[in-house]
């Protein structure tokens, strides 16, 4: 086992802000408590402290429970946070120690992998000083190695072998293909979104590499894709990748207006910046399509110019985080270009949204970019129906090819 960890520089510098945080990670969700925590429970001889754990940590059904996830912490009717918030701090940490927190709640928002024994760990930016420090950085993230913490009530998200048989080349490739990403991210040489488009044609190269069954031509294709990369007119040049304002105003709005409808949010701090959108958008003085694409274009102009060029840093360390933290680009079915386009949607979504919370007043803040980014992640990172129904509209509306994509994330 190495007895080192992989993580961005911030998360030496995280720590958590307790009652001062502006949305509590102990609301709204469900916390898990393990097996083991479980059991600790029991013996605690702290008589008023037993007596709550007791009433309000509840067993799963026997069909249900597994070593993970146990039992559950009630949450308060009236707050919908967790039974032993109090005050905005912990019950159980401030009275009997950080020992005795379930691994959800002591990892949390760690996010801890494994690949061959070899430990990595980021943060989930659906916390508010996690998310300020990944995204703020105008240097980007840095990654370091530190000591190995195998604290016994953290929990390991994925453990993987690379050196298991018959594994998708993605997963053989997994370190080549997952540096390069972020070299591609990072490449301030070109816009965002043209980087990401980089990073688009690259999976799609690498899928189609894959299906004509080629394992000696990965990596080929990831040398060529490098050298290329500042040197390929059909990579270098921006005008390769098709726009079309139209496609992404319709695409784009109409997933943010039936987020809105049908009331798809669980967090107040992300209908807060829904409601700013969609405000903003409103301020078009007609509602025809036609003068809604010129006010959208004339906001995005404005934006970018005075914001969104200046702190592009910040959504190039979102998409860095992401592509870290999930083991980017494995995946279930195999394929590179399907994760790249979900997370185009999401940047697309994101980048969106800032542009209407930015025609609501005319300005817009980091801070407002930190707290949409925030939310929205605390919003949808946990839910498959979310990422089911996106790639479902994409499906039913033919929309997910290469091209489609560019229209989606080129501006």
């Amino acid at each position: 086992m190495n007895n080192q960890t992989l993580q961005p520089e911030y998360m030496s510098m995280f720590r958590c802000i307790g009652s001062e945080c502006e949305d509590t990670c102990c609301a709204v969700w469900n916390v898990a408590v393990d097996r083991e925590t479980y059991q600790k429970y029991q013996g605690v001889t702290d008589s008023e402290m037993s007596k709550r754990l007791k009433e309000d940590v509840v067993l799963r059904k026997n069909s249900e429970r597994t070593d993970h996830s146990y039992a559950s912490m009630k949450l308060n009717q009236k707050t919908g946070s967790c039974s032993f918030l109090d005050g905005g701090l912990c019950a159980i940490h401030g009275r009997l120690g950080e020992e005795y927190l379930s691994s959800t709640c002591a990892s949390y928002p760690r996010k801890i992998n494994e690949i061959d024994g070899a430990q990595e760990m980021s943060a989930v930016l659906s916390c508010p000083a996690a998310a300020r420090l990944a995204l703020l950085n105008p240097n980007g993230i840095e990654f370091e190695y530190v000591q190995r913490n195998d604290a016994r009530n953290t929990r390991v998200n994925v453990q993987l072998s690379l050196s298991a048989p018959d594994l998708p080349l993605t997963m053989t490739y997994f370190w080549e293909l997952r540096v390069l990403s972020i070299e591609i991210m990072q490449n301030r040489k070109y816009s965002l979104s043209h980087r990401f488009m980089l990073l688009a044609v690259l999976a799609d190269q690498v899928d189609e590499t894959i299906q004509n069954q080629s394992s000696d031509g990965l990596p080929l294709l990831i040398e060529r894709f490098r050298e290329n990369m500042d040197t390929n007119p059909e990579l270098t040049n921006p005008d390769v990748f098709p726009i079309n304002h139209l496609f992404q105003l319709r695409f784009l709005n109409d997933i943010l207006l039936s987020i809105t409808e049908n009331k798809i949010w669980t967090n107040p701090r992300y209908k807060e910046c829904l409601d700013s959108y969609i405000s903003g958008m409103q301020r078009s003085e007609n509602e025809g399509i036609n003068e809604l694409l010129i006010f959208f274009e004339t906001s995005y102009e404005k934006c970018y110019s005075g914001f969104l060029r200046e702190k592009e840093y910040i959504l190039e360390n979102y998409l860095v985080n992401y592509i870290f933290s999930t083991l980017f680009p494995i995946s279930a079915k195999g394929s590179m270009f399907d994760q790249v386009f979900y997370l185009g949607i999401l940047f697309s979504l994101i980048r969106m949204q800032l542009v209407g919370i930015f025609a609501n007043s005319d300005s817009i803040s980091e801070e407002d970019t930190v707290k949409l980014i925030q939310s929205f992640t605390k919003n949808f990172d946990h839910s498959v129906s979310f990422k089911k129904d996106l790639l479902k509209k994409c499906e039913l509306e033919e929309a997910t090819t290469l091209g489609h994509l560019s229209l989606l994330v080129m501006y």
